[in-house]
């Protein structure tokens, strides 16, 4: 026989009982909850190995069947099948079973039991192996959406501006010819911007540390704090005014995003292009 899992097609037949007491003795209410009760017992009979074997004998086919009970004396009898006239076969063999169940039934009982109502619906069913893929596919490229957005948040070296923007509310882009006077640079811009105040500055550029406090001494600024970073990033102050150093190609996001956990929101951020 076939496994359940090639099934390309899932049959539900929908039955509604009748019961009707031979006798005329019982009101329709008494016979309504019979076919509830007479429903709940035909359910147990597809529960049955043996109505599987005998269904099996006669068309060949090897099939889980699944009965529902829904309402009172409504049934939901399904089944897979490879094609629609696998299935259209079992449907037929199996409800022709139950017809003879009934009548043996109805034989020995006083209250007459019918198939009131019967359709039925075949559906094509999504293969396992093609759900699998498609569950496969989302997963893996969710993971990998994390995964790059990670790397690219903890490893990612600053290549453009917008990558900025996050992080501080005015730009200042250098030259590389500018780069190479960086600390003469800086002297003037610094001076003509924040003459009088008092500031810090992050140098996220090159490894060679800058004696940035020393521009203090040739500038009317009235204080600077420098970091290279990392070191001392803890002792920063918030409340002054923050100048981060930025040199593209060179600075890590990483470092920009634990300087804004300091609570530094409200920095300028110096711009150098690469050398």
């Amino acid at each position: 026989g076939h496994s359940r899992n090639q099934a390309q097609f899932e049959e539900n037949i929908f039955l509604t009982f009748s019961v009707e007491d031979e006798n005329k003795t019982s009101s329709t209410y008494e016979n309504l909850q019979a076919s509830d009760q007479i429903t709940e017992s035909i359910q147990g009979w597809f529960k049955d190995p043996a109505l599987s074997s005998t269904l099996e004998k006669t068309t060949g086919q090897h099939k889980n069947i699944n009965a529902k009970k829904q309402e009172k004396n409504n049934l939901i009898i399904s089944f897979d099948s490879l094609t629609p006239e696998e299935s259209q076969s079992y449907h037929q063999a199996l409800l022709a079973h139950l017809q003879q169940r009934l009548n043996s039934y109805n034989q020995r009982s006083d209250l007459k039991v019918n198939v009131a109502t019967e359709y039925s619906v075949v559906n094509n069913k999504p293969s396992l192996v093609f759900l699998f893929g498609i569950m496969g596919l989302l997963i893996g490229s969710i993971l990998g959406m994390v995964w790059c957005y990670c790397l690219e948040k903890f490893t990612q070296k600053v290549q453009e501006i917008g990558q900025l923007e996050p992080y501080g509310k005015s730009f200042q882009f250098i030259s590389p010819e500018k780069m190479k006077k960086k600390f003469q640079f800086l002297s003037a811009y610094l001076n003509n911007k924040y003459s009088g105040d008092r500031i810090q500055l992050f140098d996220l550029t090159t490894k060679s540390k800058i004696a940035l406090d020393t521009i203090a001494k040739n500038t009317q600024i009235k204080e600077i704090k420098s970091y290279n970073y990392p070191e001392k990033i803890a002792e920063a102050n918030y409340q002054l005014k923050t100048i981060l150093l930025v040199q593209l190609g060179y600075s890590k996001i990483q470092w920009l995003e634990e300087i804004h956990q300091l609570g530094i929101k409200e920095s300028e951020i110096i711009v150098f292009n690469q050398v």
